[in-house]
């Protein structure tokens, strides 16, 4: 089988560069987050005679990765160059390492502020304070966008702050590319526009290389999530319940948020967010495949050919595409929040050379079957 060659690109402000950095280029890594934090770029560079001109901070960068002959490279992080390092020594030679945030955190983003805006909703709060921020667009999910509060409030605190606990109040993802900046519904994996971000499939003899899964995790597993608020017309506390969509062998637990909710609405979205957010804690790991240009976080990945019991849906946390000159392209997902067959091993038990399809029963040494870890130590019949 012919082996595919990864190519790249490399845009600064516009301008194309690739042509200039292929005989020095050693790697690039782009990661592709769920909006805990700013993506980000690194190109790393042999500078062994000083000969690259560095790039100003501030820069608009724009990186592509992909495969000749297939669609070629394809744009998978724009942003603001963020810091520059060199690095050498004795025996050791010079590299040039260039860093990116999609958040350029040069501007107003990280400005605080401290302003308000009654009887509105999220679209026209996100894009009016977004602009004020400095950024050019500021896209909600239309299911979010029509989100109307008595109050918002911006306290002391930059676009980037407030925006990031709105969405943890309203269970949402908010992430800045560049100069345009989004809010989603969490784990809906769809885009701002409201159109399905494209299915990954991590195959087994096809494109998987490795994987580390752990797919059921119950320390994060409640069985109903509560947020207490206080009713001003009634005068006392109110609490709001949201139920688990799934809930695990033994999980009784309830988890209560920590602070109370501003009022009624609210106290809803925050159990709700709150159950959103355990259901994608309650397992995952990582797989890596071949590069995948098109993978994004918040996207489902179809895992197969495993094992029962791993194979599954999962959604996708972080994506880290990978070019080396010595590995070419790769791309390593994170992935929680285990769906269909994932963490479900149905099989019927049967000893060892038992039915095809069928999974060996462990045994004591004694021989007397067990259908888990024993008292005793056990062995695979």
């Amino acid at each position: 089988m012919e082996r595919r060659k990864a190519v790249y690109i490399v845009l600064i402000d516009g301008k194309d560069i690739t042509p200039g950095l292929v005989a020095v280029v050693t790697s690039i890594t782009v990661v592709d987050g769920d909006g805990e934090k700013a993506d980000s770029a690194t190109i790393d560079l042999d500078d062994s005679n000083g000969q690259i001109a560095l790039p100003r901070v501030g820069a608009k960068i724009e990186v592509g990765l992909g495969w000749e002959g297939d669609i070629g490279a394809v744009i998978c992080f724009e942003g603001k160059v963020d810091d520059l390092k060199s690095t050498g020594g004795r025996g050791q030679g010079r590299m040039l390492s260039i860093s990116a945030k999609s958040a350029d955190t040069r501007g107003k983003l990280k400005q605080n502020d401290d302003k308000h805006k009654d009887d509105a909703t999220l679209g026209d709060v996100a894009s009016e304070w977004g602009k004020d921020a400095g950024l050019a667009d500021v896209k909600v999910h239309p299911d979010l966008a029509k989100i109307k509060r008595d109050y918002w409030s911006m306290d002391r605190e930059s676009f980037l702050s407030w925006a990031a606990r709105t969405a943890s109040e309203i269970g949402a993802t908010f992430k800045v590319m560049g100069e345009r900046a989004i809010f989603v519904p969490r784990s809906s994996g769809q885009s701002a526009s409201g159109k399905p971000l494209a299915k990954i499939t991590a195959a087994w003899g096809e494109n998987l290389i490795s994987w580390n899964m752990s797919p059921v995790q119950s320390r994060d597993e409640y069985k109903t999530f509560e947020a207490n608020f206080y009713d001003r017309k009634e005068a006392k506390w109110k609490t709001k319940t949201f139920d688990a969509k799934e809930v695990g062998s033994g999980i009784e637990a309830s988890k209560t948020k920590r602070f109370s909710s501003a009022d009624e609405d609210s106290a809803e979205s925050d159990a709700q967010s709150e159950g959103k957010e355990s259901d994608r804690e309650k397992g995952g790991g990582s797989v890596e495949i071949d590069g995948n240009p098109a993978a994004q976080a918040e996207a489902e990945c179809q895992l197969s050919g495993t094992r029962p019991g791993i194979d599954g849906t999962y959604r996708v946390e972080k994506v880290t595409h990978r070019y080396t000159r010595s590995s070419g392209f790769t791309t390593t997902l994170d992935l929680k929040q285990p769906k269909g067959e994932a963490g479900k091993d149905n099989r019927k038990s049967e000893p060892a050379g038992g039915a095809s399809g069928s999974a060996k029963t462990l045994t004591s040494p004694n021989n007397s079957s067990v259908n888990g870890i024993g008292d005793a130590p056990s062995a695979i019949a």
